[in-house]
């Protein structure tokens, strides 16, 4: 199961933005930040804006469904999906 399908199985709403995220965030081999994550997903779709970028970073964390690692030198979150069935 994906993690836009894990999402959604939770009661998220699938929107665009939340689509193109949890599509970054699948192919992600490493922690990311939220600035690259809002980077990338600009990249894929001028219309994914930083703040449903981090709002949706956190229902995914609150879900379960990321790791939220806080160990970059700036002190700033990382996040990683957790890979399975959830």
């Amino acid at each position: 199961m994906t993690l836009s399908e894990q999402f959604k199985a939770r009661g998220a709403r699938m929107t665009v933005a939340r689509r193109v995220l949890t599509g970054e965030l699948e192919q992600a081999t490493e922690p990311v930040g939220a600035e690259e994550l809002c980077v990338r997903c600009a990249k894929k779709n001028r219309r994914v804006h930083r703040a449903t970028v981090y709002r949706t970073l956190g229902l995914l964390a609150a879900h379960g469904l990321v790791s939220v690692v806080k160990a970059s030198e700036n002190g700033a979150a990382k996040y990683f999906p957790l890979r399975g069935e959830g």
